[in-house]
């Protein structure tokens, strides 16, 4: 039986999918309308690819969802010109779901895919088997000025070629020029050949079939830029972004299941609540993620009703993230209505709230104030 990929991208919970149905595209067009562009992708079976959203011509989305069924969840992105675009992904067997948000609405405003979703395809795929992804029926959008209209160029996941690029190190950051990039895949050819969009690269080797690596030639910001690799006929272009190693895994189970996507936007103080009380299953989540050169210490603190607190200090090393329940983090033992938790590190870092029910396996980000 052929897989099928859910795909959502949506204000709450539309649908997408990749099958071999016919196209979603919506027969009349709203004012407020939107086209969104999915590229088409190549690997081979088991090798990565990073399926890219974009809309045609720039209109802001408040929020959205992606899922997937069938296919390895390897990390989500969503960028935006503010950087404020957050969300989280949560898989659940074959199926996965993705829900962001944008506080500033500029999600799907950039030149630049808003949404990129990077998977391992089945090492059982047929190779030269391709997989259509289109938006269904129905799709939902919203924005400041009410529901949009959608529209789509479908595109297609095909199983071939010979190489793919699994990650670029580092993946975000400002560096100085003479600052060696490490492209990880499979599969590079000795002349493989190497293009970057958003900065300049002075010279690039193939190092082995997985790794590549190239010397910027000035200082360059890496955040929203993209590496494009040509090796054996074929092409793959990879938008780099930050996925932290954890410290440790989440004591939870249900987080255990997610994948959060951070801020571009870094802080260096933060505060949530007051919470509400909460139903049995249910508590309130935090992921932090250093993505800078040095050390973070994060103070995390949390005041009670009754003005008694918990604390907490955890050091972040360079590219680690940590993500548990905000009682774990802090040594508190639970999480009491009225409770406010601050958030003090010595860098900036990128932070990520999530509401989460143990029992009905669902989670919800949010953003604390900043």
């Amino acid at each position: 039986m052929r897989k099928k990929i859910i795909v959502c991208v949506c204000s709450m919970a539309a649908e997408l999918f990749a099958s071999g149905g016919k196209s979603g595209t919506p027969e009349t067009t709203a004012p407020n309308s939107v086209e969104i562009s999915i590229s088409k992708e190549m690997a081979p079976p088991g090798g990565t690819v990073q399926v890219k959203f974009a809309t045609t011509s720039p209109q802001p989305i408040m929020s959205g969802a992606t899922g997937f069924s069938g296919y390895a969840l390897d990390g989500v992105a969503l960028t935006s010109p503010l950087g404020d675009s957050a969300g989280l992904a949560l898989q659940q067997g074959s199926s996965i779901q993705i829900f962001s948000l944008s506080p500033s609405g500029d999600l799907g405003t950039g030149d630049y895919p808003f949404l990129t979703v990077t998977m391992t395809l089945p090492t059982g795929l047929t190779a030269g088997s391709a997989i259509p992804v289109d938006l269904a029926p129905g799709t939902t959008l919203v924005n400041a000025a009410g529901p949009i209209s959608v529209t789509t160029k479908p595109g297609s996941i095909t199983a071939g070629g010979t190489f793919s690029i699994n990650e670029v190190e580092p993946a975000t950051g400002t560096y100085p020029g003479g600052t060696v990039v490490r492209i990880l895949g499979s599969g590079f050819q000795s002349n493989a050949g190497l293009h970057t969009i958003g900065f300049n690269y002075a010279s690039y080797k193939v190092v082995s079939p997985a790794e590549m690596d190239f010397v910027l030639k000035e200082q360059s910001t890496l955040d929203g830029s993209s590496v494009q690799v040509n090796s054996g006929g074929n092409t793959q272009t990879f938008y780099s972004y930050l996925r932290g190693h954890y410290l440790q895994q989440p004591s939870r189970s249900l987080l255990r299941s997610v994948d959060p996507a951070f801020q571009r936007l870094t802080h260096a103080l933060a505060q949530a609540g007051p919470f509400q009380a909460q139903a049995p299953g249910q508590y309130v989540a935090l992921a932090l993620q250093n993505p800078n050169v040095g050390p973070a210490a994060v103070t995390l603190t949390l005041t009670h009703a009754d003005g008694s607190t918990a604390s907490n200090l955890i050091v972040l090393t360079s590219g680690t993230r940590i993500m548990d329940d905000v009682a774990v983090l802090t040594g508190s033992g639970s999480l009491a209505p009225g409770d406010i938790l601050n958030v003090t590190s010595t860098a900036a870092i990128q932070i990520l709230g999530i509401y989460a029910d143990e029992t009905a396996g669902t989670v919800k980000p949010f953003l604390p104030a900043f």
